[in-house]
């Protein structure tokens, strides 16, 4: 039977992005409350991954989580500019990097546009917020976990929906 004969398996993929969502849910909770995203969040999202492509692709996992790592590769260089300038911290680059394995490539800029989008909102709110409370704009954090869940959640919500109709779950 060839790789591409074998049945994804819904299940499994829909346990995993459930995994993630709420793992995206807690880090921009934590993000907002101390402004810092756990470690451990970050790599049980990376490791959750692996069963979901596990799902996806049955026998061609290893080509899919090749082609996420390649995916991940390549974004690493811009992140790790973002990082250097401080433009986003540690947490949230680990978080968006565990995150680049789940989206498909045809999925990233998307994803990546409402994030930026998300995280601008986000610094205006926190600029008003500082002001608010007489400090500098420049003062101002942003929880940029929450704009990766922004921008995450929505790219990876059609693959939960199709493996819902797969089961006939979804309409």
């Amino acid at each position: 039977m060839s790789s591409s004969a074998l049945p994804s398996l819904p299940l499994l993929c829909i346990a995993s992005l459930l995994c993630l969502f709420i793992l995206l849910i807690v880090a921009a909770y934590f993000d907002i409350r101390f402004r810092r995203i756990p470690n451990s969040l970050c790599v049980i999202a990376a490791l959750v991954s692996v069963p979901y492509w596990g799902g996806m692709s049955g026998l061609a996992m290893p080509t899919s989580m090749g082609q996420q790592f390649l995916v991940l590769l390549v974004a690493t260089v811009p992140l790790l500019g973002f990082f250097v300038l401080g433009a986003l911290g540690g947490g949230d680059i680990k978080m968006l990097g565990a995150v680049l394995l789940w989206i498909r490539p045809g999925e990233i800029l998307p994803m990546i546009a409402l994030m930026v989008l998300a995280g601008g909102v986000i610094a205006v709110a926190a600029m008003g917020h500082a002001l608010l409370r007489r400090r500098r704009p420049n003062e101002a954090t942003v929880p940029f976990g929450v704009a990766i869940a922004v921008g995450a959640i929505p790219a990876l919500t059609g693959e939960l929906l199709v493996n819902l109709k797969a089961l006939n779950l979804w309409g």
